[in-house]
This record gives C-alpha cells, structure tokens and sequence, in this order.
C-alpha cells in the first residue's frame, strides 16, 4: 500500500470590513479536490453598531461553518462553529469537488462604522497533483 503525505495550509483569507456592506463576501477562494478540515471567524477589529452579524459557509450553505450565534462581532477574537448552532460541516469537514468560496456573509446595520472580519481556514489538497 503506498500512502502519501496530503499537502495541508492554513489560509487566511481576505479581510472583510464595514464598508462592504451586507450580503455574501468571498474570502478565502478553493481549488478542486481540497477537504477543508476547519473553519474559524477572525474578527480583527470589532463591529458596533446594532446587532451586526456574521456567518461563514459556501453558496450551499451561508453558515454551515460558523453561525453567527457563535460570533461576538464586537469582540476582537477567533471564533469556530459548534454542532449545537452550525452543525453542517464543523464536525466532519467537508471535501469540494469544485472550486468554490468560503464567505463571510454580512448583516450591517446602517449604524455601524468600524469592523473587519476574515476566514481562516485549515485545508488539505487531496487531488495528488504536483504542487
């Protein structure tokens, strides 16, 4: 049986702020045939504002790596999803076939003024190719 070692990177991906409104963001774009083992919400400037929110997942599913029960937008901090809230891929991970994107999707209130998030996400290369 020959085994071979999986090409593993831990991406930090791109930052998302205030300014860039509400709805789905691209931040962290993956190749085909990548499992991708862990998610985290980075939030590298806290958010104000009333009740901004933030959930990371793919066009699937917007939080199905981290809800935003699980982020504390005014807090700068990591912050990882859970089975009790998220539950789609934060248990078993989830292996893309396709390119696709992890997002941060965004709901900014019209108050808010300051906050900037990214993705941070463990991800192992399982196609074989030569990189």
């Amino acid at each position: 049986m020959t085994q071979e070692i999986a090409k593993t990177w831990l991406i930090v991906g791109d930052e998302i702020g205030f300014g860039d409104g509400g709805g789905a963001h691209a931040s962290v774009s993956l190749a085909a045939d990548v499992f991708v083992l862990a998610v985290w919400v980075k939030i590298a400037e806290a958010w104000n504002g009333t009740n901004p929110t933030i959930d990371a997942g793919d066009g699937l599913d917007p939080d199905g790596w981290v809800d935003n029960t699980e982020v504390t937008e005014g807090t700068v901090g990591t912050y990882r999803g859970t089975p009790e809230t998220t539950g789609a891929y934060c248990t078993k991970g989830k292996v893309y076939t396709a390119a696709d994107t992890i997002d941060l999707t965004l709901l900014v209130p019209g108050d808010c003024t300051q906050g900037k998030a990214r993705v941070l996400a463990l991800v192992a290369d399982i196609s074989g190719r030569e990189t």
